[in-house]
């Protein structure tokens, strides 16, 4: 989920799981990102406040789904 943080940022819902230092990276690689900090749970992204937040939405969204990890393999 991602919802608007002020007129410059978005908070962003992280996937299960997801791993920290990955997605700092990707969404700081992000077009129109410049900055973000992650915590556990969320993430707050901050942009260029000239960019379209739609835009910038879509791009976070596309990051974080080729940044999730697999799903765990669970062995009997």
């Amino acid at each position: 989920m991602v919802e608007r943080f002020g007129d410059a940022a978005v908070r962003v819902t992280l996937p299960d799981r997801a791993h920290a230092a990955s997605v700092l990276r990707a969404l700081r690689e992000t077009p129109g990102v410049i900055d973000a900090i992650v915590a556990e749970w969320h993430a707050v992204v901050t942009f260029d406040p000239g960019r379209a937040p739609d835009g910038i939405v879509q791009a976070i969204e596309r990051t974080l789904a080729t940044t999730a990890p697999p799903l765990a393999r669970v062995e009997h």
